[in-house]
């Protein structure tokens, strides 16, 4: 027997890819371009989980958006001081959040805090 025959090798099976060189289970478009982007199955997560997860952190940050005005209204010297704290918090916390998915790739919602100074009781 030849040292050829001797070292021939197995061929591994491949996975079928698509058109667009992606595997059948990848999603395709947008969804697929979210999942590269922010590695959804990769983390082991699905999409439901995202969704569920994205909704409860916009109720949160509604919550967060009246409370803040409620809190910074007094101290704003304006004609309406409740919507000018209302806009200023939700325009820190869309840039915020928009910085941590474009720079951090994590779905992040980033919003200011509701601490005040009073409550800071030092060692």
């Amino acid at each position: 027997m030849s040292d050829e025959m001797q070292h021939t090798q197995i061929a591994e099976p491949s996975l079928p890819e698509s058109d667009n060189g992606q595997s059948p289970g990848q999603p395709k478009g947008f969804w697929g371009r979210m999942d590269d982007w922010f590695g959804i199955t990769k983390s082991g997560s699905n999409y439901r989980t995202e969704i569920v997860a994205g909704l409860t952190t916009f109720m949160a940050m509604v919550y967060i958006l009246m409370v803040n005005a409620g809190m910074f209204s007094g101290v704003i010297d304006s004609a309406d001081p409740y919507g000018a704290a209302y806009i200023a918090t939700a325009i820190g916390a869309i840039i915020g959040t928009f910085l941590m998915s474009l720079f951090a790739k994590m779905p992040l919602a980033q919003a200011s805090g509701m601490g005040t100074r009073s409550s800071y009781t030092p060692f």
